[in-house]
């Protein structure tokens, strides 16, 4: 009879012990979907706040466009001022004074080129001077040749008429030809002073 119970205690004992694994496996498992249950529900709670404030999402997204737009309306209008001359350093200075307003998503290549021309004439202080036919023809005024540095020519005189030579650096019988003329070598090729040169070797007018 002992046994018969012995035997029976062994079979409650073990279905303690798989009811009790069972209860651990269970309780683990209720554990783990507690904590994704509050994951949950603290994304929910996170769009909760995102939906109850579209204003604010908006309104940065605008803010985001609104930098793109002022970027590329800038680099455009760099590329075009420069193009024109503009000074590297006053690119920005002139996109301030420009008044313009980045409205558009692409940029207007025709009207910031307008711009440009309008800000040349305003603000030509932030541009490099053209090298224009009036300025180069002032450049060339103004530099020495080997007339003008002794004195045979004004900047920019025309030679008299006739091949007739000016009243300066003129001894009382012609033009003088002084050592100084004599070693200059673009005095002497220059084809223009060949008769003078020559008049002043016959005449005996070196000095």
């Amino acid at each position: 009879m002992a046994s018969g119970e012995d035997q029976a205690l062994k079979i409650l004992q073990g279905q303690v012990e798989s009811l009790t694994a069972q209860l651990q496996t269970l309780t683990s498992e209720r554990d783990e979907y507690r904590d994704a249950l509050s994951e949950v529900a603290s994304e929910r709670d996170s769009l909760k706040t995102q939906i109850s404030s579209p204003d604010e999402l908006t309104a940065e997204l605008g803010q985001l466009k609104q930098q793109i737009r002022d970027r590329s309306h800038f680099d455009k209008f760099a590329e075009l001022a420069k193009a024109a001359k503009a000074k590297e350093a006053a690119l920005k200075h002139l996109w301030q004074v420009s008044g313009v307003k980045a409205e558009a998503d692409e940029p207007d290549e025709k009207a910031l080129a307008d711009v440009v021309k309008r800000l040349k004439t305003e603000a030509d202080y932030a541009f490099d001077p053209d090298e224009n036919a009036t300025t180069k023809a002032a450049q060339e005024a103004a530099r020495v040749t080997s007339r003008t540095k002794y004195g045979l020519e004004i900047r920019g005189e025309e030679p008299p008429a006739g091949g007739g030579r000016s009243a300066r650096n003129q001894g009382g019988d012609g033009t003088i030809v002084t050592a100084e003329m004599r070693a200059d070598p673009k005095f002497m090729l220059d084809p223009r002073n060949k008769q003078l040169i020559g008049d002043a070797a016959r005449e005996g007018r070196f000095r």
